[in-house]
């Protein structure tokens, strides 16, 4: 007798969108818990230049409580460490077969969203003896992932640059994916018009920059000197770089910042506009009823 699979929502979109606070909403309401999808909320070291949430009470390593919701796997890896897809799907797979209640996967990192949603088969492999050459370009960005976002629009359908890019290496592969969701699943995609999620992004920036980002950065350099860290190939991070060169002014790494995410938040959009399950939702009222006729329905 097959074991019943615990259904799913996503709660996906752009950077800045509002996923967070959704997210909280519709776990509250529907007796539920979250665990994160953005693959850069996962590190303890990186807190402003990601906006990480800020637990109200630490439940266990992997687990945080916020506005008396659980939320999993927020902060609970050092940058030191080499943290990847196989690994994170390794920890939501024991998390939804340990909890008993609705399970909200919340972020705006694809790959990791897919790769729960579709049951993603990985295998170990490092990526220096791998070979890139035979495989299509969207075989390549799926598995360059988050590194996408140090590359331009062009160089991201560039198959060379693509390949350049992979030879960092990793310990995994996809190694088959599905076409169809591994279980019942509601994948919801909240998203703003660009010019209004251009000015959200603005005003997030001088937030977090008031919040401290700068120092952030600063405490982080002097902590961690290796600037090969992965952690730091992050928005946010990865522009204070010229900055501490002396090369360019603060001013500068503000407007760096906001293009990098502007562009970033595109490649979200166009990741999940693809995705044919993904259902575009303009605001909460809309998530809010769709979540209920599908949890009426299982």
């Amino acid at each position: 007798m097959k074991t019943k699979k615990q259904p799913l929502i996503v709660i996906a979109g752009p950077t800045g969108v509002g996923k967070s606070q959704l997210a909280i909403d519709l776990a509250k309401k529907f007796n539920g818990y979250i665990i994160n999808a953005d693959s850069r909320q996962v590190y303890k070291e990186l807190n402003i230049g990601t906006a990480k949430p800020v637990p109200d009470r630490i439940l266990s390593p992997k687990c945080w409580e916020i506005n008396g919701i659980p939320h999993y796997l927020y902060g609970h890896v050092s940058i030191r460490e080499n943290y990847n897809l196989s690994d994170y799907v390794k920890e939501v797979r024991e998390i939804i077969a340990q909890e008993k209640k609705i399970p909200f996967l919340v972020g705006g990192t694809g790959l990791y969203i897919d790769a729960i949603v579709y049951g993603f088969e990985l295998a170990d492999a490092s990526e220096k003896s791998h070979k890139f050459e035979d495989k299509s370009v969207e075989e390549l960005r799926i598995l360059a992932g988050e590194k996408l976002s140090l590359l331009n629009q062009s160089d991201a359908y560039n198959p060379r640059r693509l390949i350049r890019l992979l030879q960092g290496g990793a310990s995994y592969r996809v190694q088959s994916k599905r076409r169809v969701p591994a279980a019942k699943c509601l994948y919801l995609v909240l998203d703003q018009p660009e010019d209004t999620l251009n000015k959200h992004l603005a005003d997030r920036i001088d937030l977090i920059f008031k919040q401290g980002l700068l120092e952030e950065n600063e405490t982080l350099r002097n902590k961690f000197p290796k600037k090969n860290l992965k952690a730091f190939q992050t928005i946010g991070y990865q522009e204070f770089d010229p900055y501490f060169a002396r090369e360019k002014t603060l001013e500068e790494v503000k407007d760096l910042i906001y293009l990098h995410t502007k562009q970033y938040t595109r490649r979200q959009r166009t990741w999940f506009k693809r995705n044919k399950i993904a259902v575009l939702i303009p605001d909460n009222k809309k998530a809010i009823q769709l979540a209920e006729n599908f949890l009426q329905s299982l």
